[in-house]
């Protein structure tokens, strides 16, 4: 048995028009030049960067490299024992130490 849901839910633009009204700030979107002063701001749309710097894959986190394959299935009941290598190429069975920017 279903049961109906108990609120009026308001749009979204409804909400954003009256936190506009009530903090009295302007959600207009406009063009400015990044030399202007930011402090505050918000952007309304993504800001993408055209080229990866530095221009290779790396880690964002310490942490291991390992295989999935070889992870799979493991748990805290049923954990999954890895050699640690200091390699590039990483085969079955193995890991490696991985710091934050490393390739």
């Amino acid at each position: 048995m279903s049961k109906e849901f108990p609120y009026t839910l308001t749009p979204p633009s409804k909400i954003i028009n009256e936190i506009s009204r009530i903090a009295n700030i302007s959600i207009e979107e406009e063009c400015i030049e990044t030399n202007q002063k930011l402090l505050s701001r918000y952007s309304s749309k993504d800001v993408v960067a055209v080229m990866d710097i530095p221009p290779y894959d790396r880690a964002l986190v310490d942490g291991y490299a390992c295989r999935s394959q070889d992870i799979l299935y493991a748990s805290a009941e049923s954990p999954v024992v890895l050699k640690l290598v200091d390699k590039d190429v990483i085969n079955e069975g193995e890991c490696k130490e991985l710091n934050t920017g490393d390739k």
